[in-house]
């Protein structure tokens, strides 16, 4: 919606700017039109371009996509993360995508900090059933990198806890004018980026004093180390200098969590950050790298 509402209004722009022409009565007019040619010019390629990105981007919104989001936003709220999700059933039946089907598994996982053994064990079963026994490798590597595992014994969930200190979820954002991070996610805020978000709010020793007291409800295992500033750099901290911060994303960081640091600068003019990452990915492109491919790929066909 806010990309459709941003074109309209550019190519209204567009369209007054060109009319300009229409009402210059004068030859100083016609002069100041013809300045403003090659920014209108520029602005209507830049339109046409964001106009056919727009296109090629819906024919990759299909049915799923859409279910997909439904069921991510339910889960991520808390709803029912503890019971069997039918919607992933029925995509497992169907043989969606499996990037797709284990996509909502790891949200309900983390979600649920972990699928009671049951659940687990009945997504496993249908998963190796619908899409192959060789993807047993993939639930190990699931189970390794932490995206989908079962629950421990009474095991406490941090989740829900996390989700309402951080206010990772957050109501009716204005995707077209925001004023929170959460707008990257259509009203969820990646957890990474509010830490950041937290500790840039008032001085660098309420920041880390904050960070203390999260950090017991994050994913394990997670350990902080505070190198000791020097007083000039705390000072600018706290008095409101220029300070430049280093954000290293070990594994890698989506591209929604860079907008959501652009949106921060923006908003903190004081405060540089500077960005470095091992890798760029996104859900489906961290799964591709765990799923194990099937046996058969690659073999010539006359050969199965």
């Amino acid at each position: 919606k806010a990309v459709v509402s941003t074109q309209s209004t550019g190519a209204r722009q567009i369209s007054a700017a060109y009319d300009e022409k229409k009402d210059a009565k004068s030859l100083s007019q016609l002069k100041t039109f013809v300045g403003k040619l090659p920014h209108i010019q520029a602005e209507k390629k830049a339109l046409e371009i964001q106009t056919s990105i727009a296109a090629l981007i819906r024919k990759g919104l299909d049915k799923d996509y859409y279910d997909c989001f439904a069921i991510e936003q339910e889960l991520r709220e808390g709803l029912d993360v503890d019971k069997l999700n039918a919607p992933i059933e029925e995509m497992i039946y169907r043989q969606a995508p499996l990037t797709k089907v284990l996509r909502l598994i790891a949200v309900q996982c983390i979600a649920s900090d972990g699928l009671r053994p049951k659940l687990y064990e009945f997504y496993k079963r249908e998963v190796l059933q619908a899409y192959g026994y060789h993807h047993l490798l993939t639930f190990d590597r699931l189970e390794k990198s932490r995206l989908v595992y079962m629950q421990e014994k009474n095991q406490a969930t941090s989740y829900p806890t996390l989700r309402s200190k951080m206010k990772l979820c957050v109501d009716n954002v204005n995707e077209k004018d925001p004023t929170d991070i959460s707008y990257v996610y259509s009203g969820y805020a990646p957890l990474t980026v509010r830490l950041i978000n937290w500790l840039t709010q008032g001085s660098q020793r309420e920041g880390l004093t904050y960070l203390d007291d999260i950090v017991k409800y994050l994913p394990k295992p997670c350990f902080t180390k505070k190198q000791k500033s020097a007083p000039a750099s705390q000072e600018r901290w706290d008095g409101g200098g220029e300070v430049h911060t280093l954000i290293y994303f070990i594994g890698g960081c989506t591209y929604a969590e860079v907008s959501a640091l652009r949106f921060l600068a923006q908003n903190h003019p004081n405060k540089q950050f500077t960005i470095a990452t091992t890798k760029m990915l996104n859900g489906n492109t961290l799964l591709d790298s765990i799923i194990e491919p099937s046996p058969t790929e690659g073999v010539p066909e006359f050969m199965l």
